[in-house]
């Protein structure tokens, strides 16, 4: 009989345990934000998701309002793949593999002329990564790395 191991990716050495931890709770966040959000498109009343979560039915309430302006609890973005990253749930690699190959969206303004004055990157895409390097959960060299990788 051969026996295999499988292990959890390891956090990234350079990612200090606090910053993973934060990344990890946030993470959590998000999915306990989409699973209540889907408990109550099922049906599931506000009362009935928050007896089952030993919360509040105004604390549902508001998580549900809550979940109304995050763009990121609609769909997976890139914010929600580099917290996996920072909280230890991938790899370095499997984090850029995976943000490499993303549909990125760009929106530009035009000047008063006609021609783009400056652009503007939609929040759940390119920005989403400067706000990454911002928060300690990206390095310096891994946004370059993903820009020459997407360029």
């Amino acid at each position: 009989m051969v026996m295999m191991t499988i292990s959890a990716p390891e956090r990234p050495a350079a990612i200090d345990p606090l910053t993973a931890a934060r990344a990890g709770k946030e993470l959590a966040d998000l999915r306990l934000l989409r699973a209540v959000v889907r408990a109550r498109e099922q049906g599931r009343s506000q009362s009935a998701i928050a007896a089952k979560l030993g919360l509040t039915q105004p604390g549902v309430h508001k998580m549900l309002i809550r979940a109304g302006v995050t763009p990121e609890v609609g769909e997976r973005t890139p914010w929600e793949v580099v917290l996996g990253y920072a909280a230890g749930e991938m790899t370095r690699d499997q984090m850029l593999d995976t943000l490499a190959g993303w549909a990125w969206t760009v929106t530009t303004f035009p000047g008063e002329d006609g021609n783009p004055m400056s652009e503007a990157i939609e929040r759940g895409s390119w920005e989403d990564v400067g706000r990454a390097v911002r928060a300690g959960y990206l390095s310096e060299g891994d946004y370059v790395e993903l820009f020459e990788r997407t360029a």
